[in-house]
């Protein structure tokens, strides 16, 4: 099975008491300018491998801001129906009418880790490993600009 794991709020240096003390909205105060530019990078990497008749998988590619039992995080999903995708009768054969059939992520997910006839091409993986620097940095600037804000 496959693991996709991301270390950007532990990488950025600070004292656990400034941590413990840290709001919701201060999170995604930190959070969100790196979540943007992991997005854009994502979007400019799909542009990169793929023949894009109209553009909408690289539209299709949103950030929700959440807050769970673990706090506030940022969640980059691929939303909506893929335009090219059917879910009736396909030459004969009965397509899956699973809750994801048709769907962008159902899309995406092929084109990251593949099929039987089609290859894995990894594009989730590959643009979060070149991002992975830039985001950082923006995350420790976002963080060092909430440490001045609150006087630390």
């Amino acid at each position: 099975m496959a693991k996709f794991s991301f270390n950007g709020m532990d990488e950025i240096a600070a004292s656990f008491d400034q941590l413990a003390n840290i709001t919701d909205e201060d999170k995604m105060s930190v959070i969100m300018p790196a979540a943007k530019l992991l997005l854009a990078r994502q979007r400019d990497k799909i542009i990169e491998l793929f023949t894009q008749r109209t553009g909408d998988l690289a539209k299709a590619l949103t950030i929700q801001e959440k807050t769970g039992d673990d706090g506030a995080y940022a969640q980059i999903y691929l939303k909506g129906k893929h335009r090219g995708s059917s879910t009736g009768k396909r030459k004969g054969k009965r397509r899956s009418n699973g809750k994801y059939s048709g769907t962008n992520a159902e899309v995406g997910y092929i084109l990251e880790y593949g099929s039987p006839r089609i290859a894995a091409r990894h594009w989730m993986e590959t643009a979060n490993e070149e991002a992975e620097d830039d985001v950082i940095s923006a995350q420790q600037a976002a963080w060092d600009e909430l440490l001045t804000k609150k006087g630390f």
